[in-house]
Order: C-alpha cells, then structure tokens, then sequence
C-alpha cells in the first residue's frame, strides 16, 4: 500500500516527504493530486505540453480551457477558462507550474473567480482583440 495509487494516510505522508511535497490539511484524494503535480513539475522538460500536463492534473475539471500565450523577452501567459477556479487552487497550479517551466521565464497566470456565466466579457471591438477576462488575476 505505498504506491501513490493506493497509499493512503501516513504512507501517502511519506510520499509527499520523498518529493518534497507537504499535505497542508489536504485530503488523500486531493493530497495524491498535489503529488502526482509536484511530480510532474520535478521531472519536467519545461515544454508546453509538461506545463499542460500539469494544469490537468491540479484541475481535473472537464470544462477546462487552458490559453498559453508566448510573450517576447521569455514571458509566457497561461489563461484558464471555462470555469471558476479558487484562489487557492490557482496559487498552489502557479506554484507548480513555476517549477515545471525554464528557468528564467516569466510566468503569468489568469483565472476567473466566477463561472463563465456570471463574468463580463468583451469578445470583440476595436483594440478588445487580445481581452479574455476583466476579472482575471495575475498569481
């Protein structure tokens, strides 16, 4: 009962302990998703797709639109949409995902606090082209 699979408890505290991922008051459920996150960021190639692979596995929400942007000056922009996702949930994803991505690249992350249904949206217009969320923050 030790791997991360069926682990449960103090084994899966000895898991978090060997990747270097405390449990923070967190169930085993969500516990066994920080660490399969946390182990992804450790072994990561700092692509796009280990970046997404991240996101999916902290957000395992169906609804999810993942939106990565390359800025000039190694500046990268992930926008979540498609739903509400909580501040803590997108601090701990940026927490991540700042350990999954190349050293030296700038990571900005938006996300609405509301579901797509209640947020203001400005789809286009002149100057409205890049405008994804006026209730997006930036972790």
């Amino acid at each position: 009962e030790r791997a991360l699979n069926t682990a449960v408890g103090v084994q899966l505290d000895q898991l978090g302990v060997i990747v270097g991922q405390p449990r923070a008051d967190l169930s085993d459920e969500d516990y066994r998703r920080y660490l399969r996150a946390k182990i992804k960021a450790n072994r990561s190639n700092a692509t796009v797709e280990d970046l997404i692979d991240v996101i999916e596995l902290m957000i395992t929400d169906d609804d999810l639109i993942i939106e990565i942007e390359r800025q000039p000056l190694a500046d990268i922009v992930i926008r979540f949409g498609g739903i509400a996702v909580t501040t803590d949930l997108a601090t701990a994803t940026a927490s991540f995902l700042r350990q999954a991505k190349a050293a030296g690249v700038r990571l900005h992350l938006e996300y609405s606090l509301t579901t797509p249904a209640r947020t203001f949206r400005l789809d286009d217009g002149p100057g409205l082209d890049d405008v994804d969320s006026l209730f997006a923050d930036e972790v």
